[in-house]
């Protein structure tokens, strides 16, 4: 990310581009490049890219910095508990029967 030339039409918008910036100047390129990325696959799986953003400026500003695990924490999707199954009714084998025409032993030949 550091080294791209385009990267700053990767980045979502704006405030994307100030939290880059606001990052590699307050940790090592490789860790803020590293937070940025995790945080753009977060915001493209949750479509939520305004939003973390929005939170994570604001959380620069309070002096907080969010790792990685709590942006997961804040903005991942939550399984529901439970699970709804679908209720199916297995119909009886024999009903096939009425798909094959009915022909006596002595029309059955052997094709040889």
């Amino acid at each position: 990310l550091a080294g791209l030339t385009f990267r700053d039409e990767l980045l979502p918008g704006a405030d994307w581009r100030e939290l880059y910036a606001r990052l590699t100047a307050q940790w090592p390129v490789a860790e803020a490049c590293k937070r940025i990325v995790g945080a753009l696959a977060l915001a493209a799986e949750q479509d939520q890219a305004e939003a973390i953003a929005t939170y994570w400026l604001g959380a620069l500003e309070r002096g907080d910095s969010p790792t990685l695990a709590d942006l997961q924490a804040r903005f991942a999707a939550r399984p529901s508990s439970t699970i709804e199954l679908p209720q199916v009714t297995q119909h009886e084998i024999a009903s096939y029967d009425v798909l094959i025409p009915a022909t006596s032993a002595t029309e059955l030949r052997c094709h040889a």
